[in-house]
């Protein structure tokens, strides 16, 4: 038995939807932007005999001596770990995950663990063949769409941006046109500094199963004829942000609030709008002429993004504080994407 066990470390950065939302799963673009909040994997050899896996969510680890009983698990981190060592010979491990963002904040968390499982076992492996750890890009863009497939089993109609966004880091837009992922794609010189000038998170709310708020929202758009309007205002939102985050312009312009404004009144009547939190906002002073604000990802009620200068935002921040929201200050544009990388440790710490 060796004296030190090799730790590999995966860390996967939080990622949210500027705009694009259902328009993006019609092959319309979506802007998204990576976060420096990050899910973190640990995987070592373990000496035992069994697999454990443990998550700050659970109460408990998870222990299991075969692959098989993972097999019909609905945890989506048992899934995950499941789809990839099935047809694998893997010694037992010792599998960790943590996370410094909440899961029902609309941040990625279950596009970061599925990308993150597939780099973490990917990377164990080479461990135990002695391999270099390094991952060319070719094989790193096999891992993400492995990860991209394994999301689409739960979600048909998922693009894929939130696993590209979390894998290149930055600003991203991304069109899906094609058969062939990740299509079209390139990431935007936003100014990180303006971005947190203008761009408020507030996260608080009863979160959204994604699953279920995609489907109803998407039905209800096609139900109630709003498709084509939407995604056209979608186009136009997407272009309108580039041109203000990539541009020196010190006052937030009228037509990108008016843009957000008409977004979100398009929406007001999906399924799982925040209505009385918008009601409780409008009475503000300066809404929708100094600030404004949108949901983002499926929408209801996972993060809201805010746009306008602090100095304008006071009175909505009460009202948010007072409807149980708070901002997410702890955050800067992440530009390096997924990183991974290995140490040392002794055997039995």
């Amino acid at each position: 038995m060796p004296d030190k066990n090799c730790v590999i470390h995966v860390r996967v950065p939080a990622k949210i939807m500027l705009s694009g939302e259902y328009a993006v799963m019609s092959g319309f673009s979506s802007l998204s932007l990576a976060l420096s909040k990050y899910l973190t994997i640990r995987i070592e050899r373990s000496f035992k005999d069994c697999s454990s896996v443990t998550s700050l969510l659970w109460d408990r680890p998870y222990f299991f001596e075969r692959v098989e009983e993972l097999q019909d698990s609905e945890d989506i981190l048992l899934s995950s770990l499941y789809s990839v060592i099935k047809e694998k010979k893997l010694p037992h491990f010792d599998f960790f995950i943590t996370s410094d963002f909440c899961v029902s904040s609309g941040f990625g968390s279950s596009s970061a663990l599925r990308l993150g499982v597939q780099y973490a076992l990917h990377l164990f492996e080479k461990v135990l063949n002695k391999e270099e750890l390094i991952i060319p890009s070719s094989r790193a863009w096999g891992l993400a769409e492995k990860a991209f497939q394994d999301q689409k089993k739960y979600q048909k109609k998922a693009s894929g941006y939130d696993v590209i966004t979390q894998k290149e880091g930055g600003v991203l837009l991304y069109k899906p046109e094609g058969s062939f992922w990740p299509e079209k794609w390139s990431k935007l010189d936003f100014c990180s500094q303006r971005l947190k000038k203008y761009l408020h998170i507030f996260i608080g709310g009863s979160g959204a199963v994604t699953k279920e708020v995609m489907n109803k929202t998407d039905a209800w758009l096609s139900q109630n004829q709003l498709k084509e309007k939407f995604f056209e205002l979608s186009q136009k939102l997407s272009l309108s942000f580039s041109d203000f985050f990539e541009s020196k312009k010190e006052i937030l312009e009228k037509e990108l609030i008016s843009l957000i404004s008409q977004h979100r009144s398009l929406m007001r009547k999906s399924p799982f709008f925040p209505s009385s939190l918008e009601e409780a906002l409008k009475v503000v002073d300066g809404f929708d002429k100094t600030w404004t604000f949108k949901t983002t990802g499926s929408g209801g009620e996972d993060a809201l993004l805010f746009f306008g200068q602090e100095e304008n935002l006071c009175e909505a921040k009460k009202v948010l504080l007072s409807l149980g929201w708070y901002e997410e200050n702890c955050w800067n544009l992440d530009q390096r994407g997924i990183q991974y990388g290995v140490s040392l440790q002794e055997i039995g710490e």
